[in-house]
């Protein structure tokens, strides 16, 4: 920061009552996570970085913010504006981060995207904005960050928005988005190649899910080393961090090793392509809610990284593909309320889900199911556990013991490194915050019901995003 300017860091102090005026030499000012109340300073002067991100603020966003030619981060998020985004607030060629999400802003997103755009981060979630996406965005080459989710936008799916470079993150859940996903004429190798995060959950979205254009997404077909060796980072020089309860961690190491695509509550139908197998760098995959037939293909257990498989509340038939059971990082499996039939697949990770992940089947059988599977035919046949449950424990039995064995042993490791070893405690309680904020992404519940009697749901606090000078 150059000399003679101002850098005041007023977050979390329980600030109330009126927004102060930042001083004239202030470049950079963060009075978030207060108590104020009042509306937002006429006057805001030339500063380069402002935050008032939760608190308790009201009224419209001044046009004074015109003004501010030299702003390059906004966050006015997580308060009670109202009114419409003034267009010379969009149309500010400096400006890098824009944060207006969880307001109540109406109107439509104003069609002002300049030619020279910067912005690298756009969240205008969690409002009540309608109309259509400006096209106009397409001016944004550097863009990596789009949530417009949790409005009431009516739009079909932006194919323009493919040729956008360094785009990583779309969000555009719960809004009235319709027709199908996809675009007609995929540019080869080139469509939406950087989308690690797609999230198009909750819309009026029809028709096939678009097996072709999987193919283009290169951020989730690579693994391991060629992800890190393709992704861009993040970034907005190097800096932008992500804060929660008091502890920072630099976005990059979030978003480049965390993908995830929910296409639920929709009303998709046909079969579930083969070529989604292929996103060998998926963490989040969920489908459920919609109208999906066939089998689940057995491609999906080409899924290494996949932690949470949701497909529940379709019309899936067949048998569970056994190779599901070699996915070893699942943690969070739900294929409820479909057609399955057959033995559950045998292996530690899906023996160890709850009952609940697959009812709603009635011809499945086998643990952790209290079915037992008819044992004088080819095709299992489902028949109360009662006359089997001693029969289907022996043939577990080997299984649970090796499996507890295991655990005993992994929990001695684990807890003895942690409690001797205080490197190792402060690791493991970072990284569990890490795990958490990932997970935070793409969670969400059901809120009630819409004006149209359609069921909503409001996505779990996304990411804070601030930017340090």
């Amino acid at each position: 920061m150059s000399k003679g300017l101002l850098k005041i860091q007023a977050f979390s102090n329980l600030l109330n009552g009126t927004t102060p005026t930042p001083p004239r030499k202030a470049a950079y000012v963060d009075y978030s996570n207060n108590h104020l109340i009042s509306s937002i300073p006429e006057d805001i002067g030339q500063l380069v970085f402002f935050s008032l991100s939760y608190n308790g603020l009201t009224g419209a966003i001044p046009k004074s913010f015109c003004n501010a030619t030299y702003l390059q981060v906004i966050d006015l998020s997580n308060n009670n504006l109202n009114g419409s985004i003034p267009p010379c607030l969009i149309g500010g060629e400096n400006l890098v981060v824009l944060n207006l999400g969880a307001n109540n802003l109406v109107g439509n997103i104003p069609e002002a995207f300049p030619t020279g755009c910067s912005l690298q981060t756009l969240n205008l979630g969690a409002n009540h904005l309608e109309g259509k996406i400006p096209k106009s965005m397409i001016n944004c080459r550097m863009l990596e960050v789009l949530n417009l989710g949790h409005n009431q936008i009516g739009d079909t799916f932006p194919c323009w928005m493919e040729s956008l470079p360094t785009l990583q993150v779309l969000v555009l859940y719960a809004n009235n988005f319709h027709g199908a996903i996809g675009c007609k004429d995929v540019k080869n190798n080139s469509s939406f190649e950087m989308l690690q995060i797609v999230d198009l959950s909750l819309n009026n979205f029809r028709g096939h899910l678009p097996s072709q254009s999987f193919l283009t997404w290169k951020a989730m077909l690579a693994t391991g080393d060629e992800a890190k060796s393709e992704l861009n980072n993040l970034k907005f020089g190097d800096v932008v961090t992500v804060t929660s309860k008091g502890l920072e961690m630099e976005l990059v190491k979030i978003l480049t090793t965390f993908t995830c695509v929910d296409f639920s509550e929709n009303n998709l139908d046909d079969l579930i392509p083969d070529e989604m197998g292929e996103l060998r760098f998926l963490h989040v995959l969920n489908l459920s809610g919609n109208a999906l037939s066939g089998n689940i293909p057995s491609s999906l257990g080409k899924l290494k990284q996949l932690e949470s498989l949701d497909l529940s509340r379709n019309q899936l038939t067949g048998e569970i593909p056994t190779q599901l059971a070699n996915l070893n990082f699942l943690s969070s499996l739900n294929l409820s309320f479909n057609q399955l039939i057959g033995l559950i697949p045998i292996g530690t990770q899906i023996q160890s889900f709850s009952p609940a992940s697959f009812e709603g089947n009635k011809g499945l059988c086998g643990l952790p199911l209290d079915i037992a599977c008819h044992e004088t035919v080819g095709l299992p046949f489902p028949t109360i556990a009662k006359a089997h449950s001693s029969s289907a424990l022996e043939d577990h039995s080997e299984l649970l013991i090796s499996a507890g064995f295991g655990f005993l042993f992994s929990f001695g490791m684990v807890i003895g490194s942690l409690l001797l070893c205080k490197g190792w405690r402060d690791f493991y309680f970072v990284r569990i915050e890490i795990y958490l904020l990932r997970l935070r992404l793409c969670t969400w519940k059901h809120e009630g019901t819409d004006n149209l009697g359609r069921k909503t749901k409001r996505k779990s606090e996304t990411l804070w995003l601030t930017a340090h000078t």
